[in-house]
């Protein structure tokens, strides 16, 4: 037997121009759970991501080992002037529950990092069994 949940999903979009290099802020408007993050990088180098919460505490991702803390790293433009690609970040579970009224602090490392989509879903969500 598996376990399931019913929840709504939404994307968070924050786009730049060329300006996420700076800390932004939103506040969260009702409970939700980040899965993920697609980000969108013009440039032909590597960069970061770095999101955190005011209550939940650092949430970004990471490819850095133990103690799985840090900025999730964004790989590099590798299509050459003119391509933007999006770059997936995985978000640790542990820290990805927000509260309502929560304020959410976002900043990546260069300005090419020009959007960010945070994926998330409804919480809390409904509980559904699976047999």
């Amino acid at each position: 037997m598996a376990t399931g949940q019913i929840s709504q999903r939404f994307q968070i979009v924050i786009t730049g121009p060329a300006d996420l290099d700076v800390a932004k802020t939103f506040s969260v408007a009702r409970p939700l759970t980040v899965t993920g993050a697609t980000v969108f990088n013009i440039a032909a180098a590597t960069g970061t991501l770095t999101l955190a919460g005011a209550t939940a505490g650092t949430f970004s991702a990471t490819t850095a080992v133990a103690p799985l803390a840090g900025p999730a790293i964004i790989g590099s433009n590798a299509t050459g002037a003119g391509g933007e690609p999006t770059q997936n970040a995985a978000i640790f579970a542990a820290n990805s529950a927000l509260l309502a009224g929560e304020v959410v602090t976002l900043t990546t490392s260069a300005a090419t990092i020009t959007t960010v989509w945070l994926n998330c879903i409804a919480n809390p969500a409904t509980a559904i069994t699976v047999t």
